[in-house]
């Protein structure tokens, strides 16, 4: 009897499968630290985090771009995971202290992983509901051809390298928020051109093997390691989106990413301290270099309490993407010792889209640094660093639960929304591009709403706008053949 090829729907049932028995698993291994409810509440919200990935898999209708299953499966790794491997973060029964001035917690329990499940449940349910709205408009441009393809990618490489290189052009006021939107446009579309052969060996060699790097390498001399790893997330996306058998290529980059975190770990620790804000990137890359052996010596626990090489690469990682520590920090003192927000940190969402250009005295985003202070996870008087406030736990911090289950669920449709939108089987390739610039961003919501969102409707129009123009000739061309 001759088997049939595994199917796509295989893969789905098999994922989910999967899923619940790791979360069994786990909580039949859990910690003594995080309790039996907490340990159930934390293991349903990895097997629902699963879930908008097995409906793209499932269903055939799903879009090329997988921008939903990596809208949930950001849950899993920073909120689900965590509380399983309190004892591999804090082993030995060190205390659980996320942060150097952070509280210290006695463990993990279901107020805060029940509040994690709600958030996931609510954002899936979000995705299911859009899925139901009245039709909504395609967003697509012209088809070009592989020598207008061509011109337009090296417009979008050629606009966001003068950014990088300029430093005046960072100075102009909102010039900021539509350049790194624009490079991300810019690395889409530079796939595209790759996998449709409209760019030839030569400047596809120029490009990954010789701007890429460098475009890493001014993202790593800001300090943020997001900016480097959004902008390879975007060119993968577009990949799987174009070859689907891609996202084995996809999960190899992931893989090589975590490999690469804690040496990219060890030179952020090594040259962001104070004094050593205005080296050059060269002058960073030694100071790290000299710091290599302080680093890795074992018997400085700040750093890695493990002396093994595997606990040097894993350990950094697992507690840097651990925001269950965090939520609890924050279920523990809200409402109680700490008032709710009470939206404080949500009104910037009616005025992100105002360009600074118009308002001048625009304030600044800082409810990062605010939130950390708040919670006590900074010092009082650190007014420069800033603590990391992903979406859920700032829906909570500001309504409780209560903006959990409603703040998640639009969140959701939102997504689902712009997924029905932006990722439609006839897209084409500029149109992945665009919708990776867009999305993919929003898809690792580490930072506060208004910060990630609030000029997303600016954002899109520029874009779209540029992209209309730019392709202008083509759309005319395939209207009037």
């Amino acid at each position: 009897m001759l088997s049939r090829p595994v199917s796509r729907q295989d893969w789905a049932a098999g994922l989910v499968a999967t899923a619940v028995a790791v979360a069994a698993i786990l909580v039949a291994s859990r910690p003594d630290r995080l309790s039996l409810t907490g340990a159930l509440c934390a293991a349903a919200a990895m097997v629902v985090a699963i879930l908008p990935t097995a409906i793209w898999l499932w269903d055939r209708r799903s879009g090329p771009l997988p921008l939903l299953p990596m809208a949930g499966l950001f849950y899993i790794p920073f909120f689900a995971l965590p509380p399983f491997l309190l004892d591999v973060v804090w082993p030995h029964g060190r205390a659980i202290q996320i942060y150097g001035e952070a509280p210290i917690i006695a463990g993990i329990d279901a107020a805060s992983t029940g509040a994690a499940l709600l958030g996931v449940a609510a954002l899936v349910a979000g995705m299911a509901a859009a899925r139901a709205l009245p039709r909504i408009p395609a967003v697509t441009f012209a088809r070009p051809g592989p020598a207008a393809l061509a011109w337009v990618t090296r417009a979008a490489l050629l606009a966001h390298a003068l950014f990088w290189l300029v430093p005046a052009l960072r100075q102009v006021p909102s010039l900021g928020q539509l350049f790194g939107p624009s490079g991300l446009l810019a690395a889409g579309l530079a796939v595209t051109a790759a996998l449709t052969g409209a760019l030839g060996r030569v400047e596809l060699a120029v490009i990954f093997a010789g701007l890429l790097p460098l475009r890493l390498a001014g993202g790593l001399a800001t300090g943020s390691l997001n900016n480097s790893l959004i902008f390879l997330l975007c060119m993968a996306t577009v990949w799987v989106g174009l070859r689907p058998r891609a996202v084995i290529g996809m999960a190899v980059m992931l893989a090589l990413g975590v490999l690469f975190y804690t040496p990219v770990q060890m030179f952020r620790t090594a040259s962001w301290v104070p004094g050593q804000e205005s080296l050059s990137l060269t002058g960073k890359i030694a100071t790290a270099w000299n710091s290599i052996p302080v680093l890795l010596d074992p018997s400085q626990p700040l750093y890695h309490p493990y002396a093994n090489t595997v606990g040097l690469l894993a350990w950094p990682l697992i507690k840097r993407v651990d925001q269950a520590t965090v939520l609890q920090i924050v279920v523990n003192a809200t409402p109680g010792e700490i008032p709710p927000w009470r939206g404080h940190s949500l009104i910037n969402l009616l005025t992100g889209s105002i360009p600074r250009a118009v308002w001048h005295d625009k304030p600044e985003e800082r409810f990062g640094n605010e939130f950390g202070r708040r919670y006590h996870l900074l010092t009082p008087d650190e007014h420069a660093m800033s603590a990391n406030l992903p979406w859920l736990t700032e829906l909570y911090a500001n309504y409780l639960y209560p903006g959990v289950g409603v703040g998640m669920a639009l969140i959701g449709l939102i997504l689902g929304a712009l997924d029905r939108a932006l990722n439609r089987k006839d897209v084409g390739p500029v149109g992945m591009a665009f919708a990776g610039a867009l999305v993919v961003p929003l898809l690792l919501p580490e930072s506060n709403l208004s910060l990630m969102a609030g000029n997303l409707p600016v954002i899109a129009f520029s874009l779209w706008l540029a992209l209309r123009l730019a392709l202008g000739r083509e759309a005319k061309a395939a209207a009037n053949p």
